[in-house]
């Protein structure tokens, strides 16, 4: 990730945003993304699956 956030800068990007699952949450929020929404899709068999859009400054 911090190989493509830099690659990001270099190209201009200041600000990312990435969709995540709620296994991976816990990765991305020890790299900095902070949580805009949460959502809660329904799935077969009365299962749901959690995600979280999620976005970084890149310049901090």
């Amino acid at each position: 990730m911090d190989g493509l956030e830099e690659k990001a800068m270099e190209n201009g990007v200041r600000i990312t945003d990435l969709d995540a699952s709620l296994v991976a949450y816990p990765f991305y929020r020890s790299l900095g993304y902070k949580t805009q929404a949460e959502d809660v899709i329904p799935v077969k068999n009365g299962q749901s699956l959690r995600y979280y859009k999620m976005v970084k400054n890149l310049k901090d």
